[in-house]
């Protein structure tokens, strides 16, 4: 058990991406009460949904990831029900940073829904999230099977298929769109990330909803939240888009961390909560919300200054 002076270990899916920022973040907060966190990246073609397991099995200390991702993990669903259920996986704060499941056609194409695809039998060149990453499954089953579009009629048609984290990294998207390489996108997304601002710049791009009963359907399944995306929030979007809701990320840990360590942590979100909308991750904590909705158990040492707090309600 690891104690307040300690050197500790986050990990990260790779340097510069959004969680090695939020990491950064946490080994400074760390230094202030003496602990040291040391972040350590893992890239491999899971997008960071490997991450939560590896820590539950004691290689690493801390990670941060999607709700969703820390609740499969500990319930030992879908991507992870071949493994072992990691339930001794304890919660220490949700950080707010909205993304979405953004689906984005190529104006050119003339397409204006998905259906389209199959019923003017278009050879649809996708970006989409691999299988088996951190949204990949939701990010497919919404354009596919919520559309009544499998992925091999898709395909069937001539439709070509790049996946994120297996065929190409995200820094590819705004360059295969800009060369024609592609002509849509269905993948997580926010204003913020390079690669989302990068595509709507090169192509004049419409943004696309799935079916409305069938969001409903996959938020069930995969115990996700529906969203909004208003709009304006990228570039090109002319109206609101119902989808699927990424909003933010949860720092897990597991319950044999230090009650110390994890109370300091929380204290530091919560009175330096300014410094994080100031840094380059643009993150929000706020304590009337950071114990909810975190896909496992709080750890007691983090109940206890939301308790102390009188932020548990």
């Amino acid at each position: 058990m690891p104690s307040a002076n300690e050197e500790l270990s986050f990990v990260s899916w790779k340097e510069g991406s959004t969680t090695w920022k939020l990491g950064n973040l946490l080994s400074s907060i760390c230094s202030k009460f003496g602990a040291q966190l040391k972040l350590v990246s893992k890239v491999d073609d899971s997008g960071g949904l490997s991450l939560p397991l590896r820590v539950a099995r004691g290689e690493f200390d801390v990670v941060a990831t999607y709700p969703h991702s820390a609740k499969w993990a500990f319930d030992g669903l879908f991507a992870y029900s071949q493994e072992k259920r990691a339930s001794n996986l304890r919660a220490i704060a949700f950080i707010d940073r909205p993304s979405w499941l953004v689906i984005a056609l190529a104006r050119d194409t003339g397409l204006t829904s998905i259906r389209d695809i199959k019923e003017r039998k278009y050879p649809l060149k996708l970006i989409t999230t691999a299988r088996k990453s951190l949204t990949g499954d939701v990010d497919r089953d919404c354009f596919f099977s919520a559309n009544n579009l499998s992925e091999e009629e898709f395909l069937n048609l001539g439709g070509k298929l790049f996946e994120i984290f297996k065929d190409i990294d995200n820094s590819q998207v705004g360059p295969y769109l800009r060369d024609g390489k592609a002509d849509a996108v269905a993948t997580y997304g926010e204003p913020l990330l390079r690669f989302w601002q990068e595509a709507t710049v090169w192509r004049d791009l419409i943004f696309v909803s799935p079916e409305q009963g069938a969001l409903d359907l996959i938020a069930k399944k995969y115990r996700v939240d529906r969203g909004t995306i208003e709009a304006g929030t990228f570039r090109g979007q002319t109206s609101d888009v119902s989808t699927i809701a990424y909003p933010g990320w949860v720092i897990v840990c597991r319950d044999d961390l230090s009650d110390t360590i994890a109370y300091n942590i929380a204290r530091e979100l919560d009175v330096g909560s300014e410094s994080l909308v100031r840094s380059s991750g643009r993150f929000a904590f706020n304590g009337n919300n950071a114990w909810k909705n975190t896909g496992v158990p709080l750890h007691g040492g983090a109940q206890k200054y939301y308790e102390d707090r009188g932020y548990l309600t």
